[in-house]
């Protein structure tokens, strides 16, 4: 039995359930477990920290979960195997994404990359530099995007042969478009890899193709001839996550068409602050001071930095799990886009 809950915290680029999805039992089982184990099997108890901090990513859990995390990777530093480091820096990196921990992500990131590479396995290898890329698009840093994307590539294609991955890499790659404006690049390349993630059976179907959405329309000043469009969503959301993104959007589509009291009136019901986990908080404030202080297309842009941007925002949505049958639609040895 515990060998099976385990396999839910083995290394992946997300969690393994919906937004906002915690299975008390399961957690509950895992906890009895970790006090069995003690310290008389460190890579169990690994791989149970693990578990763990991917199991409590959702609102105040998720700061459980990443106390969790923090003792797994240590024990996994000490413990120096592969399999178990690769489990631990993964959950890692997915608790402090959802508390939006930046700062220790890329402490993380150069510590495996730059001197632990060799002692971490392909898979956690490519979940890393997946994560690097999403950071390379957060700090402009595009130059170096494109020299690291190819490496990420290959380890996806021709090393693990994961579709789940490519179809990620995809999607930040449309990112690395979207940034620059190039919407027709980035979209194509979004529907190459949204497309697959969901007929593999990913989490995170919801918000992800809203955040997609409304990106493009922020980009190309299109949010105004949708605002009706987002506040039919938010007024009958079809998942618990749609009102945190749907609400930013319809505010400032509408104040941008000079209707500051439907405007006012979404922003006073809506705007309440996110989960603690909830990682498109930073389009909620981007779009909030956007809506409240310009309706211009070129102020919207001036308060989104490269921190704090529609692109990270959509790179983050687009975590999966990257696991799914192998008669699913596949993205097997394509060449880079």
């Amino acid at each position: 039995m515990l060998a099976a809950a385990v396999a839910f915290g083995g290394p992946q680029l997300g969690g393994s359930r919906e937004w906002g999805e915690i299975d008390t039992r399961l957690v509950a089982l895992l906890e009895r477990q970790l006090d069995r184990v003690g310290d008389h099997d460190p890579a169990r108890r690994v791989r149970i920290l693990a578990t763990l901090a991917t199991e409590l990513n959702s609102d105040q859990t998720a700061l459980r979960g990443q106390r969790y995390a923090d003792e797994a990777l240590e024990a996994a530093r000490r413990l120096g195997r592969p399999d178990e480091l690769a489990i631990a820096v993964c959950a890692y990196l997915w608790s402090a994404e959802v508390t939006d921990n930046w700062p220790k992500i890329r402490a993380v990131l150069d510590e495996m990359l730059r001197v632990r590479r060799p002692d971490l396995t392909p898979r956690g290898q490519a979940i890393l530099v997946c994560y690097q890329l999403e950071d390379r698009i957060r700090l402009a840093e595009l130059g170096r995007f494109d020299a690291e994307f190819a490496q990420a590539w290959h380890l996806a294609t021709d090393v693990l042969h994961s579709p789940g991955l490519q179809a990620q890499l995809l999607c930040t790659r449309a990112c690395r478009y979207l940034v620059c404006g190039d919407l027709e690049r980035a979209a194509d390349l979004v529907d190459l890899g949204y497309q697959p993630l969901q007929d593999l059976g990913t989490t995170w179907r919801d918000p992800v193709r809203l955040i997609m959405d409304s990106c493009r329309m922020l980009v190309d000043g299109t949010v105004a001839d949708h605002a009706e469009q987002l506040a039919a969503r938010l007024a009958q959301p079809d998942h618990p996550s749609i009102p945190h993104v749907a609400a930013p959007a319809a505010a400032l589509g509408f104040a941008q068409r000079g209707d500051l009291e439907q405007a006012r009136q979404i922003a006073s019901r809506w705007f309440a602050p996110p989960p603690t986990s909830w990682p498109g908080h930073r389009y909620s404030r981007a779009s909030s001071r956007s809506c409240v202080s310009s309706s211009r297309r070129n102020h919207i842009r001036a308060t989104w930095p490269p921190g704090n941007g529609c692109s990270a925002s959509m790179s983050q949505e687009t975590r999966c799990t990257s696991s799914g049958p192998a008669g699913s639609r596949s993205l097997m040895r394509p060449q880079a886009p």
